[in-house]
């Protein structure tokens, strides 16, 4: 199946640099040692910036622990976590990769894991930026942020007609019923695919598509860019690492990137597995996505 691409189109390891009112903040971070803005790959200086990383099984503190850390008490979505739900196995690991070091393994129980404790058509396993996290961390109206981690799907997972979420840039507050941006695995016309959507309230275009064959199993490394405007523009490089390969280099402007009302709105990011149960029988009785070096950096504004 051919790739569907647009043409054009740094994760510094800090934690979270504070910058205090920060919807109305530019002041760029400065370097300890040389006083001077810090820049991300493209020049641009980093107003904000955190962090999460893994510290590798049985080493400091938990997988929970850590996602707490940095992006608050509530910001992991995972079935061992909701009364009701599966909570006799841990869903959220710590693992090391002999080349990329340690990594988070996101799992779901087809047939055991809810959502949020509820068993209905759908579940899931996800960290996520929500109202009590840092505000540095929240994609106010007319901001820049740049988000970049490495992911790798299971060999042996399998996707449906329907919709398996693996990031999501999703609105809070206003009209936020439907994510605004989602790199997504289903099936189309028979054979699996991962799908860039863009969902401007209620239609979704489709950016990018390319075989799920090209992507499981290995690691990749994601960066991504949104400028969060009615008139915003969205950017992903999505790089396999065993070779340095271009799954996805794309810029589109002239997106709707907001659905905002009032001035606390926000956008946040989402990363894990999200999923249609509708097409159950499809899919394998368990699964597992892996995740490393999450980052989240606000920008000056170009």
């Amino acid at each position: 199946m051919k790739t569907i691409q647009n043409p054009v189109l740094s994760n510094i390891g800090l934690s979270v640099a504070l910058c205090l009112g920060l919807s109305a903040c530019g002041s760029a971070l400065l370097d300890q040692d040389s006083n001077k803005p810090i820049l991300n790959q493209q020049g641009l200086s980093v107003i904000s910036s955190a962090s999460l990383e893994a510290d590798g099984p049985d080493q400091g503190q938990s997988a929970y622990q850590l996602i707490a850390q940095q992006f608050g008490k509530n910001a992991a979505e995972s079935p061992d976590l909701f009364s009701g739900d599966h909570q006799s196995e841990t869903h959220i690991l710590e693992k090391i990769d002999p080349v990329y070091g340690p990594y988070f393994r996101f799992i779901l129980h087809r047939d055991l894991d809810g959502n949020k404790g509820k068993y209905i058509d759908r579940q899931r396993n996800e960290i996520k930026i929500y109202g009590g996290s840092s505000d540095e961390l929240k994609g106010f109206q007319n901001s820049h942020f740049e988000y970049s981690w490495k992911f790798r799907v299971s060999e042996d997972m399998q996707v449906t007609n329907k919709f398996t979420h693996l990031f999501q840039l999703k609105a809070v507050g206003g009209k936020d019923s439907m994510p605004i941006i989602t790199l997504t695995g289903n099936t189309r016309g028979g054979e699996a695919v991962l799908e860039v959507r863009h969902s401007p309230e209620r239609k979704t275009k489709v950016l990018a598509r390319t075989d799920w064959q090209a992507i499981r199993g290995e690691w990749l490394e994601a960066k991504v860019q949104a400028y969060y405007s009615e008139q915003g523009w969205f950017s992903l490089r999505l790089t396999r690492l065993s070779d340095g390969s271009s799954i996805f280099n794309f810029r589109e402007d002239g997106l709707d990137m907001w659905r905002g009302t009032e001035e606390h709105h926000f956008v946040r990011p989402k990363w894990g597995i999200y999923r249609s149960l509708v097409e159950a029988h499809k899919l394998n009785p368990q699964v597992s996505v892996d995740f490393a070096n999450f980052s989240i950096q606000q920008l000056a504004t170009e």
